[in-house]
């Protein structure tokens, strides 16, 4: 009875009664932004932390290392070389500038 209820779309809300909603469908094609975006955020936040963690030469070495290996290591070293962005929040932790 329970089965056939939600298959049809239908709910119970009070004893005895029967509600029809509908369900929601998630739309297809678009591209998740929330998502990409906190991604994006934990890769920049993982690398600030990490270049703090290491230091400068460590973490250089680390990249060079990352660079010459296979293909998903390439990919990682290019995502975690440091940008401008990065260098300056660094300097902005470490040495208190901002």
């Amino acid at each position: 009875m329970f089965d056939d209820t939600w298959q049809r779309n239908q709910s119970f809300d009070a004893w005895g009664t029967i509600q029809t909603t509908g369900r929601r469908r998630r739309a297809r094609g678009r591209i998740p932004v929330r998502q990409v975006l906190l991604f994006a955020l934990a890769v920049f936040s993982f690398k600030i932390f990490l270049f703090l963690d290491l230091g400068g030469s460590a973490y250089g070495a680390k990249m060079v290392a990352l660079s010459e290996g296979n293909s998903l290591e390439r990919i990682a070293a290019s995502a975690m070389a440091m940008d401008p962005v990065s260098e300056w929040i660094v300097n902005g932790i470490r040495f208190g500038s901002w």
